[in-house]
């Protein structure tokens, strides 16, 4: 969770595995550092993370890269 970010409090981040061959674990925890729940990417998945201004997420790999696709409510 050292690597975890809240994307400049983004809203909707956008998480892809670069990965051809491997599946990665992404992680959300609050601001308080609580995991909230996790889900594995595929190789070459990606997947639309919707959560608070304030939550963070991480993977489990390098191969994870996120970007802020959406803010609300700032």
């Amino acid at each position: 969770s050292g690597n975890a970010s809240n994307f400049g409090k983004a809203t909707h981040v956008l998480a892809v595995n670069t990965a051809d061959n491997a599946t990665y674990t992404v992680t959300r925890d609050n601001a308080s550092d609580t995991t909230l729940g996790s889900f594995t990417l595929p190789p070459n998945g990606m997947m639309i993370v919707v959560k608070e201004m304030t939550d963070k997420l991480y993977g489990s790999n390098a191969a994870v890269e996120f970007t802020a696709v959406a803010a609300s409510g700032i």
